[in-house]
């Protein structure tokens, strides 16, 4: 017997249940990881759900929660949470971000002093 069986609405339906599984895979083998499709589609099919390309990527475009997981996709498989690399290139971008504006008040403050 299937869980959806007994319990229908099980974590919010399908789209609940990806998330779930994705979550799960995110926290055991980190993020950037790469999964198959297939593998996700026989965790899908092990709780009761079948599961296509096209019907992950319709719940991937209408489901804000799914985006916020899933970094990058094709038809073979899904990139859960962001690389290590995106995540070093975010850093970086705000770090430099931030030095910019320190040099900027900084400037500011020695033009201010300079002026008076």
């Amino acid at each position: 017997m299937k869980l959806l069986e007994v319990e229908p609405n099980f974590i919010m339906g399908q789209s609940g249940t990806l998330m779930t599984i994705l979550q799960h895979l995110e926290s055991k083998m980190g993020k950037g990881t790469k999964v198959p499709i297939v593998a996700i589609s026989n965790l899908m099919r092990n709780v009761g759900y079948n599961l296509t390309y096209d019907e992950f990527k319709a719940m991937f475009d209408s489901d804000p929660n799914i985006q916020k997981l899933v970094s990058n996709f094709n038809q073979d498989e899904i990139t859960i949470g962001p690389s290590a690399e995106d995540e070093l290139a975010d850093q970086g971008a705000s770090q430099d971000g931030g030095a910019a504006t320190v040099d900027q008040m900084a400037q500011t403050a020695a033009q201010n002093n300079i002026a008076k």
